[in-house]
């Protein structure tokens, strides 16, 4: 997980997540989202979710 760019990604690269929620204020591509990963003991899911701006 990373920030800091304010550009929301939620891919699997090489079976690593990289997962960046974006921005819900200042978003660098104009689209306002936040992310949501949920955790259990055999599973990760992730995924972004958009805002109306």
């Amino acid at each position: 997980m990373f920030g800091h760019t304010h550009k929301a990604m939620n891919e699997i690269i090489d079976n690593i997540l990289f997962f960046n929620p974006g921005s819900t204020i200042f978003p660098k591509d104009g689209k306002a989202s936040f992310g949501v990963i949920e955790i259990t003991t055999e599973t990760l899911d992730s995924r972004i979710v958009s805002i109306k701006n």
